[in-house]
């Protein structure tokens, strides 16, 4: 269950991540 959850949260942050710095 937890690790579902991590994974979900790494791959978001990382998603959101690369989209704001290519906008900057």
């Amino acid at each position: 269950m937890y690790g579902l959850i991590a994974a979900l949260i790494v791959v978001v942050a990382l998603g959101y991540w690369l989209f704001w710095g290519e906008e900057v």
